[in-house]
């Protein structure tokens, strides 16, 4: 369970700042107030203008920081394989998203074998990747049943749907098999989550 819990670890420290910083800045507020309200108002004025651009400049950065340092954090910890699809139609992102994904596998350490498949809208490709143990890339390309390049948009999601539960259901059988007691295959990961159904197909196989 430790990988779960370095993830709610930071998402709870995180929270714990940002309930500090909202406290801080109240009292600031009320201390510019008094001050502004008890004869020194261009002081009060001035403390209180400080204070909003302070927080304009800081809290995006901020934000932007604890961002990058939960999704390290995630990325470090996936277990279950990843999945790029088209967000619609015309998506031409769809390449750079998988590349992101798979470079920032290794950027961060992640040793659990993962791959990350990408479907793109009407190709006739699944594409896979993921890091060897000796650190080298290995990339793989399956045909797609014939038609996928005239698919319609409900047909590709369907597709995706069905495509992302079976290999989640074999994801979870290989991870139960290594032997190194990972009770936490099935449970929330980056997102990702095996519903009971699956649970219960995966060990009925």
């Amino acid at each position: 369970m430790e990988n779960k819990k370095n993830y709610q670890t930071e998402q709870s420290a995180q929270a714990t700042y940002w309930l500090l910083f909202k406290f801080g800045n109240l009292l600031y507020f009320i201390l510019a107030a008094t001050i502004g309200l008890n004869g020194s108002a261009a002081i009060g004025v001035c403390s209180i203008i400080l204070q909003i651009a302070f927080n304009v400049a800081f809290v995006p950065k901020k934000l932007a920081e604890f961002y990058e340092r939960l999704r390290v954090v995630a990325f470090k910890q996936q277990v279950m394989n990843l999945y790029v699809f088209s967000n619609h139609p015309n998506d031409n992102d769809v390449l750079q998203r998988f590349e992101e994904a798979f470079t920032f596998l290794k950027k961060v350490g992640n040793k659990h074998g993962v791959t990350v498949y990408m479907i793109i809208f009407q190709d006739a490709c699944i594409f896979s990747s993921r890091w060897k143990s000796n650190g080298q890339r290995h990339d793989e390309r399956k045909w797609r049943d014939a038609g996928s390049t005239y698919e319609s948009w409900a047909d590709y999601l369907s597709f995706c749907q069905a495509f992302q539960l079976k290999d989640n259901e074999e994801r979870v059988k290989a991870l139960r098999a290594d032997d190194k007691g990972r009770d936490w295959v099935n449970e929330l990961v980056y997102g990702q989550a095996v519903s009971d159904n699956e649970k219960q197909r995966a060990n009925e196989r």
